[in-house]
């Protein structure tokens, strides 16, 4: 008896369960999505080392002050991805990024409104929570849904981005 095949990149009707019920989808959307997510992560990082200046000067904070606004993201985005990880593993990958994804939308925008230094730095500890629940559930999530479509090998991917 022969083994059924296994689906296929090749194919463009393939159903991928991500971000919502079970579609014919591609799973190179699901891939460019959660490569714009995870590089919406590091985009804020640097856009707030650049606008770091301004954002001390506008809030009327100090050097000490200007250099907990960087250090509590990157703080939070070092500690927590491994006990994110496993927190995806035990509840739902999909379901724990999407509420990463919701914790980092609604804390950039209490950022994008504080008032005060430390309401700022308060923020920011929230954006890089929700950063470092995204950041390992990303390639969880990549690794999931590629699994089930087999191996490709090096050469058939750079094939497919170029």
């Amino acid at each position: 008896m022969a083994a059924a095949p296994k689906p296929s990149l090749r194919s463009r009707n393939v159903e991928v369960k991500m971000f919502g019920t079970l579609q014919n989808r591609s799973p190179w959307l699901s891939l460019t999505v959660l490569c714009f997510g995870l590089g919406l992560l590091l985009i804020d990082l640097f856009a707030v080392n650049v606008a770091l200046p301004a954002i001390g000067r506008s809030l009327g904070a100090d050097l000490s002050e200007m250099e907990w606004i960087v250090t509590v993201y990157v703080l939070m985005l070092g500690v927590f991805p491994v006990l994110m990880g496993r927190l995806g593993d035990l509840f739902g990958r999909r379901r724990l990024y999407l509420a990463g994804l919701f914790l980092f939308i609604l804390a950039s925008l209490a950022c994008a409104m504080a008032t005060d230094i430390r309401q700022l730095i308060a923020f920011r500890a929230l954006q890089g929570l929700g950063a470092s629940i995204m950041m390992p559930l990303s390639l969880a999530l990549v690794t999931a849904i590629y699994r089930k479509y087999g191996s490709l090998d090096e050469d058939e991917i750079l094939k497919r981005i170029e």
